[in-house]
């Protein structure tokens, strides 16, 4: 059975999802919760995965998916929302987020999506998919570390004498470990 809580700050869309989601046999609704009430709820029922709305006037859904993310063994979360912007999209993917559904979500493919979420698969509405394939990420840039460069290959010789030639004073040494030193 996939145990599932639902946070929304608006009874209506946690009953009715709650009502959809219990109609199917693989699948039980523990509790639902208002986002100041979510950190709680999870603890206490641990639910295999959570649908928490984003935006919430008694709780910020991103600072809640920080809060479970946080927890020795998170649940699987995915996010609620009626916005499907490329700013909430992203950051909560690089939150941790396993999912952003829109509310608009058809109810025939909802169950389908919690079983893809608890079997530890990622689910996307089709428009906040776009925002993904944009991959305009939010936070500071990653920093990579730069590509060493070759040198220029010699007129004289075929292989250049580059870093990889074992006959250049350039070469680098073969890495070697003593006993013990990893």
């Amino acid at each position: 059975m996939i145990r599932v809580v639902v946070v929304d700050d608006e009874a209506l869309v946690r009953s009715g999802f709650e009502m959809i989601l219990n109609a199917a046999d693989d699948i039980q609704v523990v509790t639902t919760a208002v986002g100041s009430e979510a950190v709680a709820a999870v603890r206490r029922e641990s639910p295999d995965v959570v649908l928490l709305d984003i935006r919430m006037p008694d709780g910020d859904g991103l600072t809640v998916l920080a809060e479970l993310q946080a927890r020795p063994a998170p649940p699987v979360v995915a996010m609620l929302t009626t916005f499907d912007t490329d700013e909430y999209v992203m950051t909560a993917l690089h939150s941790g987020a396993a999912g952003f559904l829109l509310k608009d979500t058809e109810p025939d493919q909802l169950a389908q999506l919690v079983r893809t979420l608890a079997a530890g698969g990622v689910v996307l509405s089709p428009r906040a998919s776009r925002a993904v394939l944009r991959g305009r990420p939010t936070g500071p840039p990653v920093r990579r570390r730069p590509t060493p460069r070759r040198p220029p290959a010699s007129a004289g010789s075929p292989t250049g004498n580059g870093l990889s030639s074992p006959s250049s004073p350039r070469a680098c040494p073969t890495p070697t470990s003593a006993p013990g030193s990893i």
